[in-house]
């Protein structure tokens, strides 16, 4: 969004050249924990077990195979399990906090201490997962032990780490939108797995498990002042009966951290094209006029309206940010006019929003 607009609109202590950044922290897990598997079989006998410990995170996973005489297999798995509340924020707010959208976004996985090493620096390469959602559900319970989905996110070590390595910004921001805004939404938490690939040696790593957090950061897309000359042709719709614009904005009042951004939608039934056509996108603060996309005197879109509903950005997404003095009552309004701008092409649109603090 460039200077002159965000002066406009009351936000004169905003750095326009930069993003507004927001950070949400998720924390301690809501649950954590490791799930094991121990399995041996010999020439007599053969005998299994199974459990879960709270709060400790510990990656082993050890196959001894001896197909001779003694025969012997062993398969020792341990799994960490890492749960965080999908609904809260660590200072109580909603989560996904109001001022998060689908992409506005990145998160990352802190604090993965180590506090336990057995064999330092021998192989032992522990993968994160994300969890299934039928698994997210803040119960540390055996069916964690399976329920990594997906390939890894990242590989945390390759190697035993000494005792105090902490690893931090592991990025899981394609695990979390998924969780929050598709297939797992819904879910009571947002789950992560650690694992360990299989080296063949009794290697074994332990993590705290109440140290590891989220962090979110939400950044407001900057608007840029090069604004489309064009319109973006959408696919017509039933809507589309009658020439003509309309208005649209995310909210008709805005707080800090609120999404925002303005569009402009264009309506022609029609199979014919209305080439070379003006159209007027006029911010009205309390009876002073200024004039998208320049926000000068004057100055106006020249588009060629094809058949079908089509749309134009006039002020991309951003987040609303603190500083501006609230206002009410503020208008947007859209026209279009014949070639020559002696008159109106279809119908007016308009808007009316504010904003607080």
């Amino acid at each position: 969004m460039n200077h002159r607009l965000l002066v406009i609109m009351g936000l004169s202590v905003v750095a326009l050249t930069s993003e507004a950044v927001a950070q949400i922290m998720i924390k301690p897990p809501l649950t954590s924990g490791t799930v094991w598997f121990f399995a041996q079989r010999n020439t007599t006998n053969s005998t299994a077990t199974s459990g879960f410990e709270a709060d400790v995170l510990r990656v082993r996973h050890y196959l001894y195979a001896n197909y001779g005489a003694p025969y012997r297999i062993i398969n020792s798995i341990s799994n960490a399990v890492i749960e965080f509340d999908a609904n809260q924020t660590s200072a109580g707010g909603d989560f996904p906090s109001p001022a998060m959208t689908t992409y506005n976004w990145t998160g990352r996985l802190n604090s993965l201490s180590v506090t336990g090493a057995t064999n330092l620096l021998d192989p032992l390469q522990v993968k994160l997962y994300d969890m299934k959602d039928t698994e997210e559900d803040g119960i540390l319970s055996l069916g964690d032990l399976w329920a990594s989905l997906g390939e890894p996110i990242a590989v945390v070590c390759n190697t035993v780490p000494p005792i105090g390595t902490v690893y931090n910004n592991l990025d899981v921001t394609a695990e979390l939108r998924r969780d929050l805004f598709g297939p797992g939404t819904g879910n009571d938490t947002t789950g992560f797995i650690l694992r360990g690939a299989d080296l063949g040696n009794r290697a074994r790593v332990t993590f705290n498990g109440l140290k590891p957090f989220i962090s979110i950061t939400v950044n407001g897309s900057p608007v840029p002042t090069n604004l489309p000359s064009t319109p973006t042709p959408l696919p017509p719709t039933p809507n589309c009966e009658r020439l003509g614009v309309w208005v649209s904005m995310p909210a008709h009042f805005f707080w800090p951290g609120s999404n925002c951004g303005c569009s402009i939608s264009i309506c022609n039934p029609t199979p014919q094209t209305y080439p070379g056509t003006p159209l007027f996108v006029v911010l009205d603060v309390y009876g002073t006029y200024f004039f998208a996309p320049d926000f000068e005197d004057f100055s106006y879109y020249v588009l060629d309206i094809k058949s079908g509903l089509s749309s134009i950005e006039v002020v991309p997404e951003f987040l609303w940010p603190e500083g501006a003095v609230p206002a009410s009552g503020i208008v947007w309004y859209a026209v279009m006019t014949d070639p020559e701008i002696t008159e109106i092409l279809g119908s007016v649109g308009s808007f009316t929003f504010g904003w607080g603090k």
